[in-house]
């Protein structure tokens, strides 16, 4: 585990951020997949998870088309709908 932390840790040392997010995005388990995001306010955002963007905040597509911005901040869990 180590070792493959020191690798990322030295692309971030390098400012390979690009790379970074690159791989972290390609190993998101909720895209694409319809969530149902408890946020620290007590509200609750259901959707279709888009992407994640750089700074970690997550887009989601709602039953109306309508996209949505969650700021990471604010995340308090994550489920999937069969979950919920």
């Amino acid at each position: 585990i180590l070792l493959h932390l020191d690798a990322w840790y030295l692309l971030w040392q390098q400012e390979a951020f690009g790379e970074i997010y690159k791989t972290w995005k390609a190993h998101q388990a909720f895209l694409g997949k319809k969530i149902a995001v408890h946020q620290k306010d007590g509200s609750c955002a259901e959707g279709t998870m888009l992407q994640v963007l750089p700074n970690g905040d997550m887009m989601l597509i709602d039953q109306n088309k309508k996209q949505k911005i969650i700021s990471f901040f604010q995340v308090e869990e994550v489920k999937t709908s069969s979950q919920t």
